[in-house]
Parts: C-alpha cells; sequence; structure tokens
C-alpha cells in the first residue's frame, strides 16, 4: 500500500507545539504559554508561568530551558481549552482563565511525565506516570487528579523493584481504559490497562519482558493496539520494530523495522499513523538523523520525513521529535522537535 508523500512543510521555528484547537496550536516558549496559527503567525499570550527569577529573561527560551532541565516538561490539553501543565517540578491547571492559574503541588520524583505520561479519561479525570531516573528502584506511582479536588492521589502503584518508571499513561476511547507502559530493563518493561475494582485499581498485563515491550507511546485502534519498541542505548539491540497486539487474538505480532528508539506516536482522524525514532545514540541508530514514519495500515511503514540532530553533545539533550495533541487531522501533522536542527520548532506537513 502507497503512502502519500509530504506536499507541502511550514515551519515555526522557536515554538514548540503540545496541542492544536481547530486552526491554533498552544505553544510554549521557555516559561511562557502562548496561541499561534498554523503558519506561525497571530501570536497570542496566555500566561506566563512561575519559575526560577535568577534566570530572567532566559528562563523565555525553549533551548536554555531544555539545558537546564528547567521550564515546561509537558502540556497537556483538557476539554474545553483547559490545560494541565508540568513545569520547574510543579503541576498546575488552567481553566481557561488567565486569573484562574491553579497549583496542583509538586511532582513528588523528577520533573514530571514524559510527553504521553499524562492523560484524561472520559469522564474528565486526569492521570500521570512517575518518570525519573530512579536508580535505587524505588516505588513507582501512577496520579490520579479530579477536577475541584485539591491535588493528587495514588491510583496504582508498581512496588519497589518492579519498574524503573513509567514512559506512557493514555486512554483508549475505544475500551475506555487507561493504559500504561513501563520500562526499562527488561523484566521491568511491560504494557497493561488499568481497571478500578471494588478493592482498588488492578493491572491487567497485556505484553511483557523484553524490549520489544518497552514502549514510551501507544496507538488505539477498534481491533489493535500499536507500538514502536524503545530499545535505547543501554540495550545492545540492533534495531527496533514496529509490534502489534491484537484485542480479539491477544496476539502480538513484529511488523517492521525503524531502526532507531521510538519515542511519541499518533493516530490521525482517517485512521493513518505516525511515530518518529529519536537519536540518542544507541546501537539500533543508522545515523544522526531523526525520522518521522506513517503507516495507514500499521503493517507497511514509509519515513516522511528526516531531521539532522544538532550540532549540540548528546548530554545537553537527545534529538526527539512528538506530536501536539489533535496536531493530525485534514490531510496535516504537526511536529515538534528538540535537539534537531531548525528546533526548538514545530513543523505543520501535508499529507
Amino acid at each position: 500500500m502507497a503512502v502519500p508523500e509530504v506536499r507541502s512543510v511550514k515551519h515555526v521555528p522557536g515554538l514548540l507545539a503540545w496541542a492544536r484547537h481547530g486552526t491554533q496550536l498552544v505553544c510554549t516558549a521557555g516559561r511562557r504559554i502562548l496561541t499561534c496559527d498554523l503558519a506561525g503567525g497571530d501570536r497570542r499570550d496566555i500566561m506566563l508561568l512561575p519559575g526560577n527569577r535568577r534566570l530572567g529573561a532566559l528562563s523565555f527560551t525553549n533551548q536554555v530551558a531544555r539545558f537546564l532541565r528547567r521550564g515546561v516538561r509537558s502540556c497537556f490539553s483538557l476539554d474545553g481549552g483547559r490545560l494541565l501543565l508540568f513545569s520547574d517540578d510543579q503541576s498546575y491547571y488552567w481553566p481557561a482563565r488567565e486569573s484562574d492559574l491553579v497549583s496542583l503541588g509538586r511532582v513528588e520524583h523528577g520533573h514530571g511525565p514524559l510527553i504521553q505520561g499524562c492523560c484524561q479519561d472520559g469522564e474528565g479525570t486526569c492521570f500521570y506516570g512517575d518518570y525519573w531516573g530512579n536508580s535505587g528502584r524505588e516505588a513507582v506511582r501512577v496520579w490520579r487528579w479530579k477536577p475541584g479536588r485539591q491535588g493528587w492521589e495514588e491510583y496504582y502503584r508498581f512496588p519497589p523493584g518492579a519498574v524503573r518508571h513509567i514512559h506512557a499513561v493514555q486512554f483508549d476511547r475505544f475500551s475506555g481504559r487507561v493504559w500504561v507502559a513501563t520500562g526499562d530493563r527488561d523484566e521491568e518493561s511491560m504494557i497493561g490497562f488499568l481497571t478500578e475494582t471494588g478493592r482498588g485499581t488492578d493491572l491487567s498485563v497485556v505484553a511483557a519482558g523484553r524490549q520489544a515491550t518497552r514502549a514510551v507511546s501507544l496507538m488505539f485502534t477498534a481491533t489493535d493496539v500499536v507500538w514502536g519498541s524503545d530499545a535505547g542505548r543501554d540495550t545492545d539491540e540492533s534495531c527496533n520494530f514496529v509490534f502489534r497486539w491484537s484485542r480479539a487474538g491477544r496476539l502480538l505480532e513484529k511488523k517492521a523495522p525503524v531502526g532507531g528508539p521510538v519515542y511519541y506516536s499518533t493516530v490521525d482522524e482517517q485512521g493513518r499513523m505516525y511515530l518518529a525514532t529519536a537519536v540518542e545514540g544507541s546501537c539500533s541508530e543508522p545515523d544522526r538523523m531523526v525520522r518521522l514514519w506513517m503507516s495507514e495500515n500499521g503493517d507497511e511503514w514509509r519515513v516522511l520525513m528526516s531531521w539532522k540532530k544538532n550540532r549540540y553533545p548528546l548530554s545537553l539533550g537527545y534529538g526527539v521529535l512528538w506530536f501536539p495533541q489533535g496536531g493530525a487531522r485534514e490531510n496535516t501533522v504537526c511536529v515538534s522537535g528538540q535537539g534537531v536542527v531548525g528546533g526548538p520548532g514545530t513543523w505543520i506537513l501535508e499529507v
């Protein structure tokens, strides 16, 4: 099956997009939250997040914020234009009015969840997963927050030694469940979904125990759950692959090689799937190129576009792309990237 070509590309330098609302993108530049149109124009400030005053004007740039591990870690768009933000080890809720920025408290570990490590379920409840180095293999938690409540509460706990951290916490609209993906060692890598019971919260594991089940993000369809593996620089894996787990047959299939570790992914309104491989210095990377892959059926994958890793060393940030929420629709896909030539920035591709 042929995959469409990229017909046009618009580049919006300096801004990182997190969500698309119609023709508007919700973006960040350091601690600034703003909107712009798909061409990067009509920029309007929403708010300035609290931050380290000593950084002064430096906190307004994405590049410096990334080098210092400061600034916005992730920004999740809730229904009604509301935002859930993680920045400088803190979590915030913005109910679409600037004066009502609400602190939800300090993040328990690290700087906040990964980009697809936070979600909202069909009833409006929000969840995120712990992500930090966790060399001591402490307990790792999924947290829950219901709008109107004071802050986060523990929803599910992995006992000490079970996993290193949580990569993904995503809502599956087809099953109505919240799914999680963890890493990093073989025995720590698993994918499953959470179910609330009268006794608490249960975890149902669908795949586990090898690098094939180490995923940073998941793609949901009515019949399958699809992901790209994230065997990174801490392994000797020579290639990463796309995997498909069948809901009906509960079978895991290896579908296509994609080279480097897969971080983020999305599905558009036509059911077309997109994922991006990263540059982090692993054995599986054929070169220093970050690649955007696309598939119309989940079986056959093709590179749509590539970005070269920038000149900075990996210690100052990997080459990474991600997909703003709602950014893959109407024959366009939005991609934001850091650690690549032209980044920090956002690209709008017509496909």
